[in-house]
This record gives structure tokens, sequence and C-alpha cells, in this order.
């Protein structure tokens, strides 16, 4: 197995003794369409599109499209969900243009108003065969909303062009995936936080676009122990540099907030009128980040708050140590950063699903966490007719006695955690791009070049 180790250099912060608790006022911001569109500000709450009418829905108005599609928002920490309707009002072939949210959450469709796309805002596409569509700006109901300002939403439509027409053809395929409907906030609540000599403009993002805020990124675990963050599940705390969003940093909304590496308890005011921050009120256990924490400039861990209640959060990094509160942890994801020879960051970012490997974290103890470099790159190939192997020998026989001469190979680059690392970028003056795709070359063992060509990411 190849191993890679990175290189990274690192910035020392120091910070003065604790400051007490601190109220920061919150101001309603509106978003731009264009910052609505992209996905600098907010992933928002996605949701899959079919033809099939929901079990909850009970009544709706008739619709213009012999197809029209629906979809229903789920949301764990709410018990009504939001189902929506799209429909054609030029008549069937002619293009989803009117959307109904059940903003209410009875079932009913018939008494929510009708939404057309976003003005001055045409129809988009970033693939072949696809089409997306924003709508809006929707209004939130008064009764579900208790905080400053008037909160607006944008629905981003992304349908897939060639799975239309086939619903088309054949009505009977009304349970196929058709795409996706985005439901994003048009708006955030912003501060300034000032703890500690630290200084940060930061955003309160209603990231699973549920009229609520403050609701906090609690995994979903499945029944083999994987665990995900899906984009409904929590809103999102934005630390912003510009206000293009271009190098704002997202996190998760948690319990605890660092600012930089040192870690502070926060809390939303019930009228979501200001952002409590205070410094951690209790002991706090320090982890050594093995074998080369000082490689490591992100982290997040699952973190059991109380019995049986996990929260996900973005831990800080300070010289490959941290401090967390004492309590039971799971590794969720980690970045590190090296210079490339040209002087260019490379950054690289990896995830561990793995749930059930929990550890321990106490004060006043030796704590330790394995995670990041060295990268170990595992191979792996496979035939068309189905076989794998870790060796490329099988393979060279089979170009001699298949009609094939096809091999698919796969590269997992795994870290000492057991996270798996699939996000690569480079940073320079120029600002951030993706690497160059991973190149391989196949040679016998006499050095003849039998196979040559790159790798795709993803």
């Amino acid at each position: 197995m190849k191993k890679t180790m990175l290189v990274c250099s690192l910035i020392l912060l120091a910070t003065s003794g604790p400051a007490p608790a601190k109220d920061f006022p919150l101001e309603f911001k509106p978003l731009t369409l264009e910052q609505v569109k992209g996905y600098k500000w907010s992933y928002g709450a996605v949701q899959m599109i079919v033809a099939a009418k929901p079990a909850a829905l009970k009544n709706e108005p008739k619709a213009v499209s012999a197809h029209p599609l629906y979809g229903e928002f789920k949301y764990r920490s709410d018990k009504t969900s939001m189902l929506f309707r799209l429909d054609e009002s030029q008549g069937t072939g002619k293009g989803y243009d009117t959307l109904i949210l059940d903003l209410n959450r009875n079932g009913d469709l018939t008494d929510d108003t009708v939404i057309t796309p976003a003005a001055n805002m045409e129809p988009w596409s970033n693939f072949k065969g696809q089409e997306v569509r924003l709508f809006g700006p929707i209004e939130a109901p008064a009764a579900k909303w208790n905080g400053p300002g008037k909160p607006i939403y944008y629905a981003v439509l992304d349908l897939r062009a060639n799975a239309i027409g086939q619903l088309h053809k054949n009505p009977a395929l009304v349970k196929e995936y058709l795409g996706n409907l985005r439901l994003r906030a048009g708006f955030c609540l912003e501060t300034t936080v000032e703890m500690d000599g630290f200084k940060h403009k930061v955003a309160v993002i209603d990231n699973d676009a549920n009229m609520r805020l403050g609701d906090l990124c609690r995994p979903y675990i499945s029944s083999d122990g994987r665990w995900f963050l899906g984009a409904a599940d929590g809103d999102r705390l934005l630390f912003i540099k510009d206000d293009s969003g271009t190098n704002n940093g997202s996190r998760c909304f948690a319990s605890i907030l660092y600012l930089d590496a040192v870690p502070y308890q926060v809390a939303l005011a019930a009228d979501c009128r200001s952002l409590q921050v205070e410094p951690w009120p209790e002991p706090l256990a320090e982890v050594s980040l093995q074998p080369h924490g000082e490689q490591v400039d992100g982290l997040g861990l699952g973190w059991e708050s109380a019995k049986d209640q996990w929260q996900f959060i973005d831990v800080g990094v300070a010289g490959g140590r941290i401090k967390v509160p004492p309590g039971n942890y799971g590794l969720w994801c980690v970045s590190v950063s090296a210079k490339s020879p040209k002087g260019e960051t490379l950054t690289v970012n990896g995830a561990n699903m793995n749930s059930r490997k929990v550890f321990s974290m106490t004060s006043g103890g030796t704590n330790t966490l394995r995670c990041g470099t060295p990268l170990e790159i595992k191979v792996t190939t496979s035939h068309p007719d189905n076989s794998s192997s870790s060796v490329l020998f099988n393979w060279v026989g089979k170009l001699f006695s298949s009609e094939s001469d096809e091999l698919r190979i796969q590269a997992e680059i795994v870290g000492a955690g057991g996270e798996t690392y699939s996000s690569f970028s480079l940073v320079d003056e120029h600002g951030r791009r993706q690497p160059a795709k991973p190149a391989f070359t196949i040679a016998t063992a006499d050095g003849k070049v039998v196979a040559s060509g790159n790798l795709e990411f993803g």
C-alpha cells in the first residue's frame, strides 16, 4: 500500500482570560436572489420529487398538467411534514412553473398560495438534461415565526428532463425519481460576536427551512450503524468574511461554539433577537490528535451531550490539540492541509460514517484521538464480468479470454482514524480549484506499460 504524508505550517493562537456571558443582538438581513441560488449561504432542505400523491395529502386544487408532481418535507425535529405540488400552468409538456407548499401543514393544498418563479431569474442548467428553476419569494406564515423581520424562503426546482419525458410516455412510472426540490431561507439573522479578543461576524441560518431557528445538528443513525447529517437536519451558523459569501465558513448550529480553538457555550434567545455566548462553564477534556495532529486544520465530532442525545459539533484545533466537554464522542469529519512544492495549499476532507466506534474523553486525564495523516491509498479493480481483485494480474489474463478489455479502478484514501477522504482542493493567490485528475499506469513485470489514464474524482 502506498502511503502519503502531508506537512503544513501551524499558527498558535493565544487568548486572554475568560469573559462573562454576553448577549449579541441579531439583525434581520434579507439575501439576494443570487445568494439564495448558490450554496455559499445555505444548503437548504432537499426532498425527492415523484408523480405519486403522498398519503398525507387530503385535498388539492384541480391540476392543469396531466402529470402533477409531488413531494413531502419531513423534519425529524417536527411532528408534522410539509407537502408540496408542482404543476404546469400552460398544460402538459409546457414546463413545471407553479408550486404549492403546504405552509400551514394541514395536508390541504387548497388554502395555500400558488407560488411562481422568481422575477429576473431565468431557468439554468448545470448538467445536460437538467432544468433548474427558482421559485419565490415565499412568505413565512406569521403563526410560524416569532423572530425579527418578515422571513421569506425560496424553492430551487431541479428536474431531470429525461425522467419527465419517460413519465409523459408511461404514466405508470409515478414512483420514479424525477428530481429534487430544495427549500432555502432567503434571510439570515446577523451579529458580531466579540469574546476574549476574538471578533467574528456571524449569521444564524434556518438551514432546514422549517421556519424555526436554533435546531441543533443531530445525526441520523441508520440500522447498520452509519450516521449521516442530512440537509434538513439542523440549522447552520455562518462565519461571514465578506458579503459575497465566497469566503464564508458554515458550521453546525450546536450548543458549543469554537472561536478559533476556544470553546464557548452558545444559545439562541427564545425570541430569536439575540445570541448568548459565554465561556464554557465546566471543566474540559484536553485531547491530543495523533499521529500528526499538527496537520489537522478542521475536525467534526459526534458528541453525546446527554444520554442518547447526539449532536454534531465543529471543533477548533490548535497545535494538534483540542478541548472538548468530557463525555462520549465519535469521529465524524477531518480536514488536513499541506503545502505543495509550488507553494499551493492542498486541502483534503474526509468523513467517517461509523457511529458505533465511540470513545470517551475525560477531564484531568490523558486523551488521544487518531485521525488525519498518514493517508493510505487502497486500490481495487473490477472487470465487467463482475469479478474483482486487489491485484492486476487477473485482469491482464482476461484481456486474452474476454470480449471486453475494460478495467474499472477505484482508489480509496483512508486516514488514521478510518475516515475516507473524497474532497480535494488547491488554494493559491488565484483562489480555490480542484487538483488535476489522479493519473495511473499499469505495467507488466518487465516494465512494459499496457494501460494509462486518469481517475475521476467522486
